[in-house]
Parts: C-alpha cells; structure tokens; sequence
C-alpha cells in the first residue's frame, strides 16, 4: 500500500512502500534468527527484558530444575548462560510426530549449523563418521551411534555475532499482554503501560514464556497454550569401566572446524530415545565412597570471577580431565567411564504453565512409569556394552539427582490441526492472523537431541515464511 497521496509523479517513478513492521518478542536463539531473516524486509523491532540478573520469575511445581540458571534472559538469551551443542532431531522423530519431514528443514539445519557453529557442516558429518566407525572398531554396536553433537570452541552468542545491535531497533521491556482486534493480533502492551502495534508479532519468549503470553488473548488464547510440556531430564546416572581407549573419543575434534564432536549412545526403548555420553572419570571409587557424581563446569564458565568455582575443581577431577580434552586436545588414560544420561521425555497430555500474579509456573512431572522406562534403558545400556566392559553400576539416587536441560519444549507445538497443537506447519498460532511462534515451545517432539540447533533452523525457516508474505501481490 502506497504510504502518499497519489500524484502526478506515481506515473513516471515507482510508488515507494512501506515496510511492514515486525514486533518480536525475545532475543534469544529463535528471536535473534527471525530479526536477521527478517531486517531486509521488515521494519524490525526486538523487545527482551534484558535483565542484568539471569532468573526470571519461575516456580517449580513437581520436579525441581536443580539446573543453575534455570531460565534467561537478554541479548542472546540462552547462549549467554549456555554452550549450544549442536544436534539434528532425528527423522524418525519428525515421521512420528512433526506436521512435515527432516527433509523440509534441513536446508535450514545446514544454514542455522553456519551461523551458530561456523561453515564446517560437511567436515563435522564426515567427522562423525570416521567418529562412528571408530567406537564400532573398539566393540561397540552401530545401532547405538545415530547422530553426532558438536560444540563449538567459543560460546556463540547470536545477537552479536549477527551484528543485531545495528540493524534492528531493541527495547527493554516486558510484555505483559498481546493485543488483538478481531481475529487479528495488533501489538503488545509493556509492564510500564506503553503500547506497540505492528503488522505482524513473533513470540521467541522461551517455551515458557511464550505459552503464558498466549493465555493472555482471552478468547482467542489458543485451547493447548500451556500444554504438551517437554523438557530432557539429565544427570550422572552410573559409571562402568571398559576395556579399550574409549577416553580417546571424548571431545573429538573436528580438522577444519572450531569444535569438538561427542557421539551419545542412543538406546530405544518403550518408544523413546535416551542417551548416554561415556565421560571420562579419573577414579572409580568403591560403591560405599561414591554414589554421584557433581560437576562444577557450568558455574565455572558462567562466573569465572568467583574464586570458589576453582577450589571446588580439587573435587571434580572428571570436570579437569573434560576442560583439559575440550580446551587443549589432551586426553589422559583411563578405563573408568561416568554415564551421563539425557533422555526424551513424553509430551504431558495437561497444562504445565502458567501464570500467577507476575510469576510463571512450570509443572514439571517424572512419574514413577516415566523413571521406571528409565531404569530399564541403562539395563539394556549395560548389557549392550558388555563385550567390552569389565564392571558397570547405577547410582542408588540417580533418580533424585535429574535435573532439567531447560530445553523447554512443546507449550506451543505445531501441528496439523488446532485440535492437538498451538501452531500450523509454519508457525502461525491456529486461528490469530499475524501471530507466529519462533522458539522452543513450537517443536513438537526433540527426541534426545539439544532443541537450539532446530530453533535456529525453524526461525530462519518462518523468516522466509513472513517475509514472503510481506512480498506477495496482495500486500504490495
């Protein structure tokens, strides 16, 4: 639509257009991908609490986090607080529960890998193979090796890495309502009583602050924001000692790329996937002396200025010998091996967040049916690695020691209908024109694979979408 009064110059120059605005709330992996998909095409206009402080306002109900930080905030969102490992979600996931195959977003997997991992996907790939073949040599079945996760060197914090700053507008704020007219959303308004229209409004708040601002529409809140919560419970589940350099293989690094590839052990069971990682552990001690096993590693890289982070390392040996192999490449003999699980969770058929007051609730449920799969999967972990382990045991209180991975999934899935998901295939909320979704809460199912790598992939994905759209005959 032309933004002047028709005159007579309309006929000999081209009539300028206005861009169409683009109001995205949170600036985190999925927000900081859509707002440089979208830069081009949209007036683009970033809001983040941007809090000096990492916690927001969230209750555990059920299961504790025990996670530190458990949620964040700010320019960058997670990476400022976390080391993005990245994974695929497998294709079998997608069959089984997306609205469309790996194959649509793969494209984008490769282009989310280069922005977040640097341009090294064909080297990581060819990595993992060799990676693969590798553990096969040493004993270990094929069918436990899907799929490899690469971290990169130096955290990558999207939002500077993209130049962000620059080439968007930002605002310090929080979005305590969306604002709609008819069955169209208009904007948002702001804890300081400030209004924002735009044409179009992207959530990437996190899979627990996205759902809680779609509850805020009334009538037109979604019927499952809030619902189908997932997260991957993880911890130091046991340890075994094997025969074999397998120490070797932990933090492989990848020639031509800036990072370091591990390759989980995948075991199937009861219609889940859960991994395991064979960390190097420097002493295997007696039963009686050691049931757990304490890492220190992200407080150390979170707040490096606190002296005690360093005196706690005297303790957490395992967290020396992963700086070590991660940072330097050095790899220190030994046949002792910690378990370090991560496992898929199933969707909860019930609303998991909410909100109360200025606080978000999260209900977070690992049931006994749940645990007792669990249990079941290091068995068979166990049994698998039997032709080369010497001994292996679960910890008494493994279950008391999961925490959460904050990869908080599912609260605004997309589907094919609105009468089991949020969201459409492409990330428009069912039934509220110019509403997407561009974070965690709109992937359906992860498996056991970190969620950022694919919610880098599908912002950039929905970018496209939108700024399509915004090109097309109807709008011009």
């Amino acid at each position: 639509m032309c933004p002047k009064p028709p005159t007579k110059c309309c006929r000999l120059l081209p009539c300028p257009v206005a861009k169409p605005k683009a109001l995205i709330i949170g600036a985190g992996l999925g927000g900081a991908l859509v707002a440089h998909r979208l830069a081009a095409s949209h007036t683009v206009v970033v809001i983040d609490m941007a809090q000096p402080n990492w916690h927001q306002q969230v209750r555990d109900r059920g299961h504790p986090a025990i996670t530190e930080p458990h949620v964040v905030s700010g320019w960058g969102g997670s990476t400022l607080a976390w080391h993005n490992g990245l994974i695929e979600i497998a294709p079998a996931i997608f069959k089984k529960y997306w609205p469309f195959s790996k194959q649509v977003l793969q494209p984008y997997y490769t282009e989310a890998f280069a922005l977040l991992g640097g341009n090294a996907y064909g080297q990581v790939r060819s990595a993992e193979h060799v990676l693969r073949t590798r553990y096969v040599a040493m004993g270990v079945a094929a069918k436990l090796l899907p799929q490899g996760l690469f971290y990169p060197q130096r955290r990558i914090n999207p939002w500077v890495a993209l130049g962000l700053e620059n080439r968007v507008q930002s605002v310090q704020a929080r979005v305590v309502k969306l604002l709609a007219q008819g069955p169209r959303v208009t904007g948002v308004k702001l804890a300081d009583g400030r209004t924002l229209t735009a044409d179009v409004v992207i959530l990437a708040a996190g899979g627990l602050g996205t759902p809680v601002l779609l509850q805020t529409l009334g009538k037109l809140a979604p019927k499952y924001a809030g619902w189908f919560y997932e997260d991957h419970p993880f911890g130091f589940v046991g340890e075994v000692t094997l025969r074999g350099a397998f120490y070797q293989l932990w933090n492989s690094a990848v020639r031509g790329a800036r990072g370091n590839l591990r390759l989980p052990l995948v075991i199937e069971h009861q219609g889940l996937q859960i991994s395991f990682q064979l960390r190097p552990a420097m002493i295997l001690q007696t039963q009686n002396k050691r049931d757990k096993v304490v890492s220190v590693l992200n407080g150390l890289r979170n707040q490096p200025w606190h002296i005690k982070n360093y005196f706690k390392l005297l303790y957490c040996l395992d967290d020396v010998v992963d700086i070590l192999s991660f940072k330097l490449g050095w790899r220190l003999p030994t046949p002792h091996y910690s378990l370090m699980m991560v496992a898929q969770q199933p969707a909860q058929n019930q609303r998991s967040v909410w909100a109360e007051k200025t606080a978000i609730i999260r209900h977070w449920q690992l049931d006994t049916p749940y645990l007792a799969t669990l249990r079941e999967a290091m068995d068979k972990l166990l049994k698998e690695l039997a032709p080369v382990m010497v001994s292996g045991r679960i910890f008494k209180g493994w279950a008391q020691g999961l925490q959460s991975s904050s990869h908080h999934s599912g609260t605004a899935r997309m589907g094919h209908t609105r009468k089991s998901s949020v969201c459409d295939a492409k990330g428009q909320v069912w039934g509220v024109k110019g509403l997407y979704v561009a974070d965690g809460s709109i992937i359906p199912a992860s498996g056991f694979a970190n969620t950022g790598l694919t919610i880098g992939a599908l912002a950039l994905r929905l970018g496209d979408e939108i700024a399509h759209q915004a090109h097309a005959p109807d709008n011009v």
